[in-house]
């Protein structure tokens, strides 16, 4: 082999390759054992798109158990990806990403600087496709056999869904369609819409949602969205709210979490199959309603959600249906609450009116009674007075006569006289006066003066 040289190093021979002989050595191997294109099965652990070229380049895994057992660089050129691209998603309805199982053709490649790449020219779709109902399969028989699968929609819907928590993107057309229904509704419902901003698609939606949901989940007075009163004439009015201290696991304040995404695009939708992102919702406090935004193909977290609807609008349409059966039922209940006042009051008028002409019979006789009694009870007091008057007056003229009789000048008359000593009393012992003393006797007819002798 004329790249073989012959050296000595401390009175031995080796054999010492070239960097780029040895390159050449193992670009000849390979294209002596792979002389065709392959089909080779792999995960694309990173995706890179070279803008200005237009080439992706592509970290190719094979795992097993966490443990990463090959690695490779793939490449599709510029002239190959639109292709690729364009079929992959009409297929599977996910972008070409990071994270999927994929099938390809490619011919293997070694480069003396570059090394080892397989060169992609085709991508087979229906293996993606495959893995990916594998994946959704496995994801629905999992919280099957952990009885987690039917629990969300044991919760019930509100009748007065009013205040909603939304998962969404803050740009989502769906989103704004979403806010748009509500606020043109004909009765101006007062709704509090708190957005949680997350990715509804792509590598880091399934992480995005689920915080978000922790995040609601421990929401009590405030959590980190933003708030929008949303009625009707009325315009949002953002309020930042800032999350609870964790440790301390509160009571949520919303009545129901929505998901919506829309737009009418349909690519992007596995994330929705995530074992955790669907058990996360599955065991939530709160019942979930989705409006994601496609009619084909149901994604897990929609068959566990509370509620399925399938665009924002129409999410939209069902809490405004609910509120307005409410409403119409306490216009009903209103309605016959004043049928049922006036029954009752003009019952009640006609009860009080016969109650009145009861009590004023009942009092016109009483009346009636009471003054028959007065009256004979007058006519006996005037009897009882009259006697009792004749029989006082009777004993009056009695009374007068002894006191006539008893009168000093009745009894002047009858003989007798009334002596009076000096001072003008009367004398009733003679030894009250003493020789001398001037007395005064006062007869029937006349006085005598008279002095007394020693």
């Amino acid at each position: 082999m004329g790249f073989l040289r012959k050296m000595e190093f401390y009175d031995e021979t080796y054999s010492v390759y070239s960097l780029s002989k040895l390159a050449e050595s193992l670009r000849m191997a390979i294209y002596r054992s792979f002389p065709e294109q392959v089909w080779v099965q792999a995960e694309i652990a990173k995706k890179n798109v070279y803008p200005r070229s237009g080439h992706v380049y592509l970290d190719l895994v094979e795992k097993s158990g966490g443990t990463t057992l090959a690695q490779m660089r793939g490449i599709i050129w510029a002239n190959d990806y639109p292709a690729i691209q364009h079929n992959f998603e009409k297929v599977t309805g996910e972008p070409f990403r990071e994270g999927l199982k994929i099938l390809f053709l490619a011919r293997f490649n070694f480069h003396a600087t570059f090394g080892l790449s397989l060169w992609i020219s085709e991508v087979e779709p229906s293996f993606t496709l495959g893995e990916l109902s594998k994946v959704k399969g496995q994801t629905i028989s999992r919280l099957h056999q952990e009885n987690l699968f039917d629990l969300n929609k044991y919760l019930p819907i509100p009748s007065l869904p009013l205040r909603i928590a939304v998962i969404s993107s803050e740009t989502s057309k769906g989103y704004l369609d979403f806010i748009q229904v509500i606020r043109q509704h004909a009765i101006p419902y007062r709704f509090e819409i708190t957005l949680f901003p997350a990715l509804l698609q792509g590598d880091k939606a399934v992480a995005s949602m689920r915080e978000q949901l922790k995040i609601i989940g421990w929401t009590k007075d405030e959590g980190r969205g933003t708030r929008d009163e949303v009625g009707a004439g009325s315009e949002p009015s953002p309020t930042l709210h800032q999350m609870p201290i964790a440790g301390c696991q509160l009571p949520t304040v919303f009545d129901l979490v929505a998901i919506i995404r829309g737009g009418g695009d349909e690519i992007g939708l596995t994330c929705f199959d995530n074992y955790e992102l669907a058990k996360d919702i599955c065991t939530f406090p709160l019942p979930v309603v989705t409006g994601i935004g496609h009619s084909t193909n149901e994604t897990v977290v929609e068959m566990v959600a509370a509620l399925n609807r399938i665009t924002p609008t129409e999410v939209a349409y069902d809490l405004l249906a609910r509120l307005d059966s409410a409403y119409d039922q306490l216009i009903g209940s209103e309605s016959t609450l004043g049928l049922l006042s006036k029954r009752i009051l003009s019952g009640k008028t006609e009860q009080l009116f016969r109650y009145t002409e009861k009590l004023h019979s009942i009092t016109h006789m009483f009346i009636g009674r009471q003054r028959g009694d007065l009256e004979h009870r007058g006519k006996t007091l005037r009897m009882l007075l009259t006697h009792l008057f004749s029989s006082r007056k009777s004993l009056l003229a009695g009374m007068e006569s002894q006191v006539r009789s008893l009168d000093p000048k009745q009894v002047l008359k009858r003989g007798y006289s009334m002596t009076y000593d000096p001072h003008g009393r009367i004398l009733k012992d003679a030894s009250a006066v003493k020789a001398g003393d001037k007395i005064l006797t006062e007869l029937a007819k006349g006085t005598l003066k008279s002095t007394v002798d020693p």
